[in-house]
């Protein structure tokens, strides 16, 4: 049995639960209980159906005595919690939800949170990813799969647009058609599909201010490698293309490797060779199943694909003339660029450029900062015209409010600053990841010096922008 109690917008172990005479649940607040009851109906039937799983435990289970009856339920589901709550959480043996704050979320209750949410339990009582770093972006991607497979189950298997975004029907309320991600295009909405993409490819120490080192960011490789496997496509980067296995065939691969041969540290190259031991128990080494999820994986940067090629993109090359700096593109490396900072960020082949693949992007953590600059000589005869593309993606609501700040600016060789040539901030967000305007500054002023031109970066203590910088020109 499942119980869906009511607390009442507040955080406590007190709930009421809900009943109606009629089974017509008209009342204000129920709509929240009546999908989250709903929606842990379909999972466990997922699960059930499709997996042969009985339960979140596997074995009926979790058993709970919960407050809403003093009975023991399957699964307990609790709503309203909290106020304007833009969360939703497995804990041990209960769902938790919350009703958003009415701009970025609405009620958490949404058919695919709800079988996200719930996969959390799945995975704590089969693999128990660690989740932090590589690991903890497997356990969100795992959630994400099997909500998105959850929601496909109560569709009645019928794919569409919105069976690859996650948590669209809560999101945002105010922007049509957008996603909190995307397993089909994880570059819309500015994640990595490409595993050479990843926040923290180096050292990172875990924490809630990093997300635990991006679990929620780099989630969106698997989950593209999925997409791939499932309904076929093309990586961007990689340009390798996967025919596609539908939903259940892929679902059944990624579930026997979640709960046979992952374990809490398994990594994404783990993860390769964990589905692909499933796809051989499942199908047979030499099954179109088995070719699909290692190319799938190969798409997005992980593995080789069969037959061991796996193609390179080419960069763009770097601007010749009068130019001034050396690899304003960023292709290949930042160098001769000195960056630093726990807000400044380079990737060599990214999810978001504005030409080629590199770009130096900032942001990303809360109270970051991160600076990234060029030593040039500007000879008298240059125009001191310098340009660059900036693209600028926020959470932040704000319509008035700089919160998070980029600045362009002119130092001398020591580092002093010169002057402040331009600021960015959240409030010159926009929607894409990909969508970029180039700006032009003048730094005639300091024709026949040597200076360093810097971009520089500040966050507030919490929401993240993020800040792309591409293809920067001085002449």
């Amino acid at each position: 049995m499942n119980n869906t109690g009511n607390t009442s917008t507040g955080t406590g172990g007190t709930q009421s639960r809900y009943t109606d005479a009629d089974d017509n649940w008209t009342a204000t607040n129920a709509r929240a209980g009546v999908d989250a009851h709903y929606g842990a109906a379909k999972t466990f039937d997922y699960y059930q159906s499709v997996h042969g799983r009985n339960g979140i435990d596997g074995n009926y289970g979790p058993g709970t005595t919960t407050a809403v009856s003093n009975g023991v339920s399957i699964v307990a589901s609790r709503v309203h919690f909290g106020s304007g709550y833009n969360n939703a959480f497995w804990y041990q043996n209960m769902m938790t939800y919350g009703d958003g704050d009415g701009s970025t979320f609405t009620p958490l209750t949404t058919i695919d949170i709800c079988g996200h949410e719930m996969t959390h339990g799945v995975t704590e009582r089969s693999a128990n990813l660690t989740y932090a770093k590589e690991s903890g972006a497997l356990n969100e991607s795992m959630s994400d799969i099997m909500g998105s497979m959850v929601e496909l189950y109560a569709d009645g298997g019928v794919v569409s647009a919105d069976t690859w975004k996650i948590g669209e029907d809560a999101y945002t309320p105010g922007t049509a058609g957008d996603a909190l991600r995307r397993m089909d295009n994880p570059n819309a909405v500015g994640d990595p599909d490409h595993y050479s993409l990843r926040l923290y490819p180096g050292t990172c120490t875990a924490s809630n201010a990093n997300d635990q080192c991006g679990v929620h960011t780099n989630s969106s490789i698997q989950n593209h490698a999925f997409y791939l496997m499932a309904a076929g496509g093309t990586n961007r980067i990689s340009g390798v293309a996967v025919t596609g296995i539908g939903g259940t065939d892929a679902a059944k691969v990624f579930y026997r490797a979640l709960t046979v041969y992952m374990t809490a540290s398994t990594n994404f190259a783990g993860a390769r060779t964990a589905t692909l031991s499933a796809a051989t128990d499942l199908f047979g080494a030499s099954s179109a199943q088995y070719n699909t999820v290692a190319t799938g994986w190969c798409a997005v940067g992980v593995g080789t694909c069969p037959g061991g090629s796996t193609p390179t993109p080419t960069p763009t090359p770097t601007p010749s003339g009068n130019e001034l700096l050396v690899n304003g593109g960023f292709e290949t490396s930042a160098s001769p660029w000195v960056g630093s900072g726990n807000g400044y960020f380079y990737t060599a082949n990214g999810n978001a450029p504005h030409g080629g693949t590199g770009y130096v992007y900032f942001g990303v953590n809360n109270k970051a900062t991160g600076q990234s600059y060029q030593t040039v000589a500007i000879p008298t005869t240059a125009t001191g015209t310098l340009t660059f593309w900036l693209n600028v993606t926020s959470s932040e609501t704000s319509t008035t409010k700089q919160y998070d700040k980029l600045f362009a600016e002119v130092r001398n060789t020591s580092g002093t600053l010169l002057a402040t040539l331009a600021t960015y901030s959240n409030l010159n967000k926009v929607a894409s990841a990909t969508t970029y305007s180039q700006k032009s500054l003048n730094l005639a002023a300091y024709k026949g010096q040597t200076v360093r031109v810097q971009f520089r970066s500040t966050m507030d203590t919490s929401v993240t922008t993020t800040f792309r910088v591409d293809d920067v020109s001085l002449k």
